[in-house]
């Protein structure tokens, strides 16, 4: 994929597997995730599939799992 190992998807959560940028952005500078902007595209890219393979209305950020380098986004559908 370029910028993560992957993206799966489990029940109604997102996640993006082993950034590339989180290691070299936002660790070295003490950042949370999503306190850098170039979060923010991956946030989009999640929310962008989740929109047209699913008609979600979008997806939040829920956690981090620094363990296994992974970032998981709630999906929200439409009621």
């Amino acid at each position: 994929m370029g910028f993560a190992k992957g993206v799966k998807r489990e029940g109604n959560r997102a996640c993006i597997c082993s950034c590339i940028f989180y290691p070299q952005f936002l660790e070295p500078k003490r950042l949370k995730p999503t306190e850098h902007p170039i979060c923010w595209i991956g946030w989009g890219f999640i929310e962008g599939f989740m929109k047209e393979f699913t008609g979600a209305l979008g997806v939040e950020w829920k956690e981090r799992d620094y363990g296994k380098e992974q970032c998981w986004f709630e999906v929200i559908q439409p009621k």
